[in-house]
């Protein structure tokens, strides 16, 4: 984050943060649950 950006705005980019980790994680949970499943390794 750039440095002097308002507390508003920082926070505005955590969430914005956070929604998309929320969402990597999602996918990898996805991917490792197809894993358990099938037997295979997941796509690089």
């Amino acid at each position: 984050m750039p440095e002097g950006l308002a507390v508003h705005e920082q926070a505005r980019h955590l969430r914005a943060d956070h929604t998309l980790r929320d969402g990597y994680e999602g996918e990898l949970r996805a991917a490792l649950e197809a894993c358990k499943t099938t037997g295979t390794r997941a796509p690089p």
